[in-house]
């Protein structure tokens, strides 16, 4: 009986300890998110860029953001410019290719064969 109690005991304990290692593991990822600069709005004066999400999947990075027009602004493509920490610089062009009027939304999808993920500096031009 004993025996039994101490194992319910060390299994409510492991249980506990795998939730809490989890629930750090998922907060450290998220905060390194939030601390990447590929991850941050930008404000390019005319358009603003938000909700910046980088997926990577058979040997593709898909960069996926939002642009917002600030005034009515004819915009070609967004020139995006990603860095590693050695400065090496990969260029993704997100095409829009129209007018787009004050406060609308427009979303750009653009895809790299490189894995940018740890890439850590971003830059933008308006087109």
């Amino acid at each position: 009986m004993k025996n039994n109690k101490l194992i319910v005991i060390i299994s409510i304990i492991a249980a506990v300890a795998a939730i809490i290692l989890a629930g750090v593991v998922i907060f450290c990822v998220i905060n390194n998110n939030k601390k990447n600069q590929l991850y941050k709005d930008a404000d390019l004066g005319s358009v603003k860029i938000t909700n910046v999400k980088i997926d990577y999947e058979n040997n593709l990075s898909t960069y996926r953001a939002v642009v917002t027009a600030k005034e009515d602004v004819t915009v070609n493509y967004i020139l995006i410019k990603v860095s590693d920490k050695n400065n090496n610089t990969k260029e993704i062009t997100g095409y829009v290719g129209k007018e787009i009027k004050k406060d609308e939304k427009v979303n750009i999808v653009s895809s790299i064969d490189v894995d940018i993920r740890g890439y850590s500096k971003i830059s933008y031009e308006v087109k």
